[in-house]
């Protein structure tokens, strides 16, 4: 036991058996780690405080384990949603299709029966054509001026010249072709535009 009135500063004090001896006396009223020590923790320092280098190493650790709380890891980012590629669609291609000169036919048969059995009506878009069976949907369109009409077959001509399709006044005049009397057409059949029911004649 080191004597009651053994200044804490004097050697004998850091010699003595109750003061550990990891510390010595650097200076006056100072307690330091021995050399020793801190060079086996890799610290090349000399006269570092005892005190002041815990609490560094209490605030370091305080600040890591503040900064792990306080930076979780993000949230992994949704998946992009897969783009759909477009669908191309072709161009519809006509099942039938004619080129030739077009004429029209009005008051002179308007009322009368047609090849079909029906009544000529010359307001209604109807056409007369050799081949394509009664009730075909028909697209003429004027090479002229690039009008375009939909007429249906229920009539069968024309028989003069290289003419293709006899039109009523009606479809006539959607192609603005009744004062010219004949004009320059082409003739599609589209399946998309055709109705149930086409007669096999």
């Amino acid at each position: 036991m080191r004597a009651q009135n053994t200044p804490r500063n004097s050697p004998e004090f850091a010699q003595s058996t109750d003061f550990p001896r990891e510390f010595v006396k650097s200076a006056p009223g100072t307690v330091c780690l021995r050399r020793r020590r801190l060079r086996k923790l890799g610290v090349r320092v000399t006269g570092i405080r005892v005190r002041k280098l815990t609490m560094r190493l209490a605030v370091l650790a305080c600040a890591a384990m503040l900064a792990a709380c306080a930076s979780p890891h993000p949230p992994a980012p949704a998946p992009q949603p897969a783009i759909a590629q477009p669908i191309i669609v072709g161009t519809p291609q006509p099942t039938f299709a004619q080129s030739g000169t077009a004429s029209w036919y009005g008051a002179s048969h308007n009322g009368r029966k047609t090849a079909s059995g029906e009544t000529f009506d010359m307001d209604a878009p109807t056409a007369a054509h050799r081949s394509l069976r009664f009730n075909t949907i028909a697209r003429v369109t004027n090479l002229t001026n690039g009008r375009t009409t939909w007429v249906r077959i229920n009539d069968r001509g024309p028989y003069a010249g290289d003419r293709v399709i006899d039109l009523s006044a009606r479809a006539a005049g959607d192609l603005d072709m009744q004062r010219a009397g004949l004009a320059s057409v082409r003739i599609e059949c589209f399946d998309s535009d055709q109705p149930f029911g086409i007669s096999e004649r």
